[in-house]
């Protein structure tokens, strides 16, 4: 079974400059965690410290549970580069997806909206992380 867990970006709501902060936390960490806490933001606190205070959530990303060729997670929102080609890594249908916006579909790719895409899965040894959406979206331009 996959390890359940999620990334999350945070920032100072009161700067929109200001450093993007990435934290991790598990499925298990957050249900034992917050179990005990009388609210969220409390355990936050606890987990993360002072560095996460008051800071508003960007994004709360998934891990796909699969890892690129050089062995690094795989996470919702992250871009890979995979046969010269840049994708986003999107859950669409059930499934995590490699997308790309496109206008033209081909033969075997999944047609999602103005979006195409691959079923990420088993081995990724073509896969490689150039980084998210948040911090390069350039990329996909």
């Amino acid at each position: 079974m996959r390890e359940i867990k999620f990334r999350y970006r945070l920032r100072d709501p009161c700067d929109d400059t200001a450093e993007i902060i990435t934290k991790y936390i598990t499925l298990e960490e957050l249900e034992s965690g917050a179990m005990y806490t009388d609210c969220m933001s409390e355990f936050v606190h606890k987990r993360w410290g002072d560095d996460v205070n008051n800071f508003h959530i960007i994004s709360r990303d998934v891990y796909t549970g699969l890892k690129d060729k050089n062995n690094v997670e795989i996470y919702e929102r992250d871009i890979v580069e995979s046969s010269n080609s840049l994708y986003e890594i999107k859950f669409k249908e059930g499934a995590f997806m490699m997308m790309i916006e496109d206008d033209d579909v081909n033969i075997g790719l999944v047609r999602v909206s103005n979006w195409r895409g691959m079923q990420l899965q088993g081995e990724n040894d073509e896969c490689t992380i150039k980084g998210n959406i948040y911090d390069n979206v350039r990329l996909l331009k």
